[in-house]
């Protein structure tokens, strides 16, 4: 609070925490279905203009955008609505529910028509309390991510289980344990 570093008597070099967030931020939109399908990510990065670069070898059906702070706003998300409604079909005989993290980019007059039209049923968490209600916090289907135990990235269908204490993700059989719940790493 007061700018200071403090560490042990005599320690030469002493770290500081810092939020990761200080530096430029890529805001990634992730949707997956309980039974572990997925539709393709949006990627916004934090620029005015896209280029080709920033799309090369990303991943496949990935739908890339810019915006100068590199947030998603209710414009971008009404275009990630687009993008999730081609990838689901969703139809009047065969509507769609989708659970949204309360984030103010979902409130909008234009997503709420959107939704309406296309047979898209948006429910909204209460706030601070995904940690609880939020299945993805838990459990989540992760294709690029490295597994901590193992140090290998994940593969196709692989149940990966995340620490309730340092929120590292693991692979589910390596972690040993039969549930995600209250699972810790270390």
């Amino acid at each position: 609070a007061n700018g200071k570093n403090y560490g042990p008597k005599g320690a030469k070099k002493v770290g500081a925490a810092i939020s990761g967030e200080r530096g430029r931020t890529i805001t990634g939109v992730f949707c997956v279905s309980a039974s572990g399908n997925y539709v393709p990510h949006m990627l916004i990065y934090p620029r005015k203009r896209m280029a080709a670069t920033l799309q090369k070898n990303g991943p496949i059906g990935t739908s890339f955008r810019c915006l100068k702070n590199g947030w998603i706003n209710s414009e971008l998300f009404v275009e990630w609505l687009k993008h999730f409604e081609q990838h689901v079909k969703p139809t009047d005989i065969n509507p769609i529910l989708l659970v949204l993290d309360n984030h103010a980019s979902h409130i909008s007059i234009r997503a709420y028509n959107f939704c309406k039209e296309k047979h898209i049923h948006m429910v909204s968490l209460p706030p601070h309390t995904s940690d609880n209600l939020q299945p993805l916090d838990l459990t989540v289907d992760l294709r690029f991510e490295i597994c901590c135990i193992c140090g290998e990235l994940g593969q196709d269908r692989e149940l990966w289980y995340r620490c309730v204490l340092c929120s590292s993700w693991n692979h589910a059989l390596c972690t040993g344990v039969d549930t995600p719940d209250n699972y810790k790493y270390k």
